[in-house]
């Protein structure tokens, strides 16, 4: 009997799914944000990913959004998805497009 709950359990761990490539972006970027729930899954499934928005990537495309005040032209050099890096304040209070 415990010999099949173990054969179970180790299967069920087996079909834990990580996140993909696209997903540890936006857990990346949500991490730059601040929420901690993604920062927690960022650190158990994407740790070793490669990603694309890291906080690096976060930080200096809002410093540029601060100085150009464009998310136009801050998405032009990132790409569209660098705007979830954004609070809405951060939008609210730097972007005059």
């Amino acid at each position: 009997m415990v010999f099949k709950i173990g054969i179970l359990f180790l299967l069920s761990i087996s079909c834990i799914e990580k996140p993909e490539v696209a997903s540890c972006d936006e857990l990346s970027m949500q991490r730059y944000k601040g929420l901690p729930n993604s920062s927690s899954q960022f650190e158990n499934y994407c740790k070793n990913a490669k990603v694309k928005y890291t906080s690096e990537v976060c930080q200096t495309a809002l410093t540029e959004l601060i100085k150009t005040h464009s998310l136009t032209a801050v998405k032009e050099e990132y790409g569209d998805q660098i705007e979830n890096c954004f609070t809405v304040n951060d939008l609210v209070k730097f972007n005059k497009d």
